[in-house]
């Protein structure tokens, strides 16, 4: 339980490694916040590590949302007092070669890619300096570094710029 008493907030947390760090954290004691825009999974997440006794609530949020971040936040404060870790983790990828990307397009991946992480670190770091402590990771690609034949130049730069 090396985790106990730590509040941690996730994004993307529904499926993929954002389900599996939520597992993982609860299983060491973590108090959770899970954010994610699919209700769906999002609650049988919750749900599911309910029943093995952890503290954790489910928000249906938007990362790319400034007011959906200040919601969560004061969510995870009002019900445990604190945050203890950010895990930035939610990110798309629409994978169409940049030529046939729409301007619409790369603003969206760029808005949840980049952009949430910019909201999330933004509206934790009060809390996390009136509690003196906290940590921020910001989950990104091998992508950020290196591009290759099979990943959009679009997500490359998205997550180039959560690496960097």
């Amino acid at each position: 339980m090396r985790l106990k008493g730590k509040t941690i907030l996730i994004t993307g947390a529904s499926g993929g490694i954002g389900r599996a760090i939520a597992v993982r954290f609860a299983r060491e004691g973590a108090a959770l916040v899970l954010m994610d825009l699919d209700r769906e999974n999002g609650t049988a997440l919750e749900e599911e590590l309910r029943q093995s006794g952890s503290e954790v609530w489910f928000l249906k949020a938007d990362v790319t949302s400034e007011a959906d971040w200040k919601l969560a936040v004061e969510e995870a404060v009002s019900r445990t007092g604190r945050i203890d870790v950010l895990i930035n983790n939610a990110g798309i990828n629409i994978r169409k070669p940049i030529e046939e990307m729409s301007a619409d397009e790369w603003d969206t991946m760029m808005k949840v890619n980049v952009g949430s992480v910019f909201l999330g670190t933004k509206h934790v770091i009060p809390v996390m300096r009136s509690q003196k402590g906290g940590s921020i990771i910001n989950m990104s690609s091998i992508c950020g570094l290196v591009g290759h034949k099979f990943t959009p130049e679009a997500y490359t730069a998205s997550k180039g710029a959560v690496t960097l």
